[in-house]
């Protein structure tokens, strides 16, 4: 059995789980660009603070977490959205080829990047998205985008299978896959920017739980010293170098990174035709002003992961609060500026 879908169109991008949903979209006919995506997912801030996590305390800076990302660009555009992990390889990999033998395309994510054999990482980094289009049962390969890359790959099924079988407590369950019937009409685009600030400014500055937003910014930056006392230290440096590379990613210069605010910023600028708003471009610009401080807390925490004495540890941990809490202001004027749009 085999399936291809050779009309799929695809763009490279800087966000893998937001270009795949990019390239959904223009297979249904919505030419959406990758900042429009973003800005009507939103960005925003989690502080993980779970005891059955690994570690305990986490820091998640940049977008939506992609299942709640994913939920409300679905929820905007009128789109039926299907979300499902924690199932074994035959079930998923079956449900993922019966909506490619629908001509449907799926996205499948996280996946452990060490494993993705036609660009590996040298080290596992769960934190990418793919869009499925083929499979070729024969040659026992499946066909995909990936957002670092203008053509199609291949991946044989069992390097898949080890990229896809991935588990982090408190992240994410393996054989996860995301499912989309987009519809042919949706409401103007104008419509859907409006709603999208609005919820993104509402769930950063008025958020439904102190973790989220700019609260969570400042609650991560009053505790992060404290962190060596709810961990091991092994499990806190690795959280500290997945929260750096999720931040800035390997492969990509730093003005695409920034925990998502360039992009959010290009968002408001892409849409200032639409709106007319006079708060756009300065909220723009102060989204570029957090960009880059979102990019010193990943050189931080970075240096912070690499094994050293305590006190070294400890003074990182102190310079990348002091960086967070500058970035919390800064975001908090800019949301503001947004607010009643």
């Amino acid at each position: 059995m085999k399936s291809m879908m050779k009309d799929v169109p695809h763009r490279r991008g800087n966000v893998c789980f937001i270009v795949s949903l990019r390239d959904l979209f223009a297979y249904r006919g919505h030419e959406f660009s990758e900042e429009i995506v973003c800005g009507l997912g939103g960005i925003s801030f989690f502080y993980l603070k779970f005891r059955r996590a690994e570690p305990p305390v986490q820091i998640f800076p940049g977008y939506l977490e992609p299942r709640r990302f994913y939920r409300k660009v679905a929820s905007l555009t009128g789109a039926a959205y299907q979300y499902k992990d924690g199932v074994k390889w035959d079930y998923a990999w079956r449900k993922v080829k019966e909506n490619m033998d629908r001509k449907m395309p799926v996205i499948i994510g996280p996946l452990d990047m060490f494993h993705l054999s036609f660009a590996p990482l040298p080290v596992h980094a769960v934190m990418h998205y793919l869009l499925l289009i083929g499979y070729d049962d024969e040659r026992r390969e499946a066909h995909l985008f990936d957002s670092r890359f203008e053509d199609a790959q291949r991946i044989h099924y069992d390097d898949l299978e080890k990229a896809w079988n991935v588990e982090a407590k408190g992240w994410c369950r393996p054989h996860a896959f995301h499912l989309f019937t987009i519809p042919q009409t949706m409401p103007p685009l104008e419509d859907l920017v409006v709603k999208a600030i609005r919820d993104t400014v509402k769930l950063n500055l008025h958020p439904p739980t102190k973790s989220l937003g700019v609260a969570g910014e400042r609650s991560a930056a009053n505790e992060i010293s404290c962190w060596p006392n709810l961990c091991n230290r092994k499990a806190l440096l690795q959280s500290l170098m997945f929260t750096a590379k999720m931040i800035l990613p390997e492969g990509l210069e730093p003005q695409q990174c920034g925990a998502g605010r360039f992009l959010y910023s290009r968002f408001l600028e892409a849409v200032r035709e639409h709106l007319r708003a006079p708060a756009l471009d300065e909220s723009a610009s102060l989204f570029v002003e957090a960009g880059h401080g979102w990019n010193e807390v990943s050189e931080i925490l970075e240096r912070a992961s690499t094994p050293g004495n305590e006190e070294k540890l400890e003074a990182l941990l102190r310079e990348a609060a002091d960086t967070i809490s500058d970035i919390s202001n800064i975001e908090e004027r800019a949301f503001r500026l947004l607010d009643g749009i």
